[in-house]
């Protein structure tokens, strides 16, 4: 496909309002703002295939359009590419033409959260924007038509939507984080939805969660074991008469959340030394771990979809990867001993091992971190955004010796570690994580399968 590129612009140091604006398309190619600018870099090359320049403020957001649907004349593949900034405007381009397909704008209101609308076969033209500060609306991107407006009672920071299920989505505030299950197309959603309160707490640096839900006011969810997380509490409805001072008491320590993509209903939330799971369709939390005192702090996460992985970015600018830790011994049968079941102690808790990590680099002040993406495809690349203007690409890499992880030999103890993309070798390039990493047993030892099996 041919592409019409525009005039060049060198990218230089960015602006302190494009951090986090960028994004790794299904196309194949990592967009991010460049102060009024947006940049679109090839990551095989390394090479800058099109700068756009119709913005009249630094860019605060950039999302590519989904293209997972059909296509036909009526609905060509196209690369299309969404990109707001600071003055409230929101620029549809087509990446390929280099042109301004159409923009609009919320007046007096910053863009701060974009998300195309998957899943809709009436059209896929849909983008929910999030507004600064408690603002969302539906636009139509083709028409620059507002299908609906919703204006919360608190201040709203971010939103994610589930990967499984279109109508569910997770809003985060500056204290509350809140399960919506009534997103649509036709009107607004509602604040009817189970909310998680988050506290202040002297015993942990992150803060606490509280469970509430307008459904049900009076079932008590009621304990928690020592195994999950103590400073967890999950209740239905506020049966105190109102917030503690603690609740009222608003952290701002909480990153980021995300949707774990390789398991149902789970939403994960990042804390600078913490990561919490929760179940958002019982109101439970599922686990949660902790970094040690020394080690850096996390700046953010992506979940992978094809293994139940996570990529972290820490505030060094080194990357490390978690996987799931699997279950330590097989799972009770109807005729096993119940003595030796309970002998076992199998944790139900979910944990994510640290597997690899990449080296680490000296950062500066024109160095810091402004961006942190993953390859959605392969999902076994990823790149930094520096302020300097800098991309720097990492990669997982097979063990040496070995062409993948499908081998026998091959267990968790021979992970990959991180490259960077010049030493990636030729054959590795087109890996994905499915043949990086091998699908985790759900029996902890061979031998024990075979007894089961």
């Amino acid at each position: 496909m041919s592409m019409l590129l525009s005039p060049k612009i060198i990218p230089g140091s960015l602006h302190a309002a494009n951090k986090s604006a960028c994004d790794w398309g299904w196309q194949g190619y990592v967009a991010y703002g460049c102060q009024n600018y947006v940049v679109v870099v090839d990551p095989k090359t390394s090479q800058v295939l099109q700068t756009l320049q119709n913005h009249a403020a630094p860019i605060c957001g950039i999302k590519w359009h989904q293209e997972k649907f059909y296509h036909d004349l009526h609905s060509p593949y196209d690369l299309k590419l969404a990109a707001a900034n600071t003055a409230g405007y929101i620029l549809i381009w087509d990446i390929r033409a280099g042109a301004l397909l159409n923009d609009f704008v919320e007046a007096n209101k910053l863009p701060v959260c974009m998300e195309w609308l998957t899943g809709h076969d009436v059209s896929h033209d849909l983008l929910l924007v999030l507004y600064n500060p408690n603002v969302m609306i539906l636009w139509n991107s083709d028409t620059g038509v507002k299908l609906w407006k919703k204006t919360f009672t608190d201040t709203v920071v971010q939103m994610v939507i589930d990967p499984f299920k279109n109508t569910n989505m997770t809003v985060m505030s500056t204290d509350w984080i809140m399960l919506v299950t009534d997103l649509s197309l036709s009107q607004a959603p509602s604040e009817k939805g189970r909310k998680f309160y988050m506290s202040n707490n002297a015993a942990s640096p992150s803060g606490s969660l509280t469970s509430t839900s307008t459904s049900n006011l009076n079932r008590n969810l009621g304990s928690q074991t020592k195994s999950t997380i103590q400073r967890i509490k999950s209740v239905y409805g506020d049966l105190r008469g109102g917030k503690t001072e603690e609740e009222l008491e608003a952290t701002c320590d909480c990153l980021q959340i995300a949707y774990l993509k390789a398991s149902r209903n789970h939403v994960l939330i990042l804390f600078p030394r913490e990561i919490l799971i929760l179940d958002m369709e019982i109101g439970q939390s599922l686990g949660s771990f902790s970094i040690e005192g020394s080690s850096p702090s996390f700046q953010a996460v992506y979940p992978c979809q094809q293994r139940d992985i996570l990529f972290l970015l820490h505030e060094n600018g080194s990357i490390s990867m978690r996987a799931i830790r699997s279950p330590p011994a097989v799972p009770y049968m109807e005729d096993d001993d119940p003595e030796h079941v309970l002998s076992q102690r199998i944790s139900l808790d979910i944990i994510y091992d640290i597997k690899c990590h990449s080296d680490v680099f000296r950062l500066s002040r024109a160095s810091r971190l402004m961006g942190f993406c993953v390859d959605p495809v392969y999902e076994c690349q990823n790149v930094i955004i520096l302020g300097d203007g800098r991309c720097l690409f990492w990669a997982l890499s097979p063990p040496a010796g070995a062409s993948s992880f499908h081998k026998e030999n091959l267990k968790w103890k021979s992970l990959p570690d991180f490259v960077e993309v010049d030493r990636f070798k030729n054959e590795y390039e087109q890996m994905s994580l499915n043949e990086v990493i091998p699908c985790l047993l759900s029996f902890g030892d061979d031998q024990m399968k075979k007894k089961y099996s």
